[in-house]
């Protein structure tokens, strides 16, 4: 459990600060930028401490290292942003789905942790696979999406 407890609590400054862009209006503007940074940044940070300690795979980390371009990008355009609360509705979709590709990399983590762990013919002919078949077919149907806001991120 020293996995998913780690995965929940990285998973939280993610939610978080995806909140803190949604709620724009009610704090100030700059803080909210600041602490958006900082907390992806944490969220980075405490999945590496995880993975160095050993009490997380390295699938996570692996796929938010591939994917930091994006994050950085992102970053950029919401720090360096001038009127972020006029343009409140386009940051908070790209933050939104910023937030969905992380939970689609620890969904997608877990599930190759676990076809890793009980074998890839235990996997395919198991009854839990009914419980992986449909979000798969929900996280294919929203790749174009991620790849789409992964160009726009990575456009410097």
């Amino acid at each position: 459990p020293y996995a998913l407890f780690n995965v929940i609590l990285v998973s939280w400054f993610v939610t978080h600060s995806s909140m803190l862009v949604r709620n724009l209006s009610q704090y100030k503007t700059a803080n909210s930028k600041f602490l958006y940074c900082v907390e992806i940044g944490v969220a980075h940070l405490l999945c590496l401490l995880f993975w160095y300690n050993g009490m997380l795979t390295s699938t996570l980390v692996l796929a938010m290292l591939v994917t930091l371009p994006w994050t950085l990008g992102l970053l950029k355009h919401v720090y360096e942003h001038k009127n972020i609360a006029g343009d409140a509705p386009q940051v908070m979709h790209h933050t939104s789905v910023y937030n969905l590709w992380f939970f689609i990399v620890v969904y997608v983590s877990l599930v190759y942790d676990w076809i890793a762990t009980v074998g890839i013919l235990y996997a395919l002919f198991s009854p839990n696979l009914l419980m992986i078949a449909l979000p798969l077919a929900m996280i294919i149907q929203c790749l174009p999406h991620i790849v789409s806001e992964f160009v726009w991120a990575t456009n410097f």
